[in-house]
């Protein structure tokens, strides 16, 4: 079994300091640089866009993948005909669909 190299949760949360990281440098750049006053709608609508950024990134990384599983499963413990899952992922998603 191959060693896991970066987990599922930790590429999660390394892209959520990534897309805070850069919320704060635009903001600074914004506020600093180019002197523009952020009001409070602004950054409610820049929040929310990262927000979604976020949770499209964990729907397609986490979620949709970890939902595959658990069909295949049941079908496989139901006894019904199962798709075998092929997957280059060596993290836990990787692991559980060995």
């Amino acid at each position: 079994m191959k060693v896991l190299r970066i987990s599922a949760a930790r590429k999660l949360f390394v892209f959520f300091f990534i897309l805070m990281g850069l919320c704060g440098a635009i903001f600074y750049f914004l506020s600093v640089k180019l002197n523009f006053v952020i009001d409070l709608k602004s950054l409610i609508i820049f929040t929310g866009v990262l927000l979604i950024l976020f949770v499209a990134f964990a729907y397609f990384f986490l979620i949709r993948p970890l939902n595959i599983i658990l069909e295949q499963m049941e079908y496989l413990l139901a006894g019904k005909p199962y798709k075998k899952i092929y997957t280059g992922r060596i993290d836990e998603i990787g692991v559980l669909a060995h």
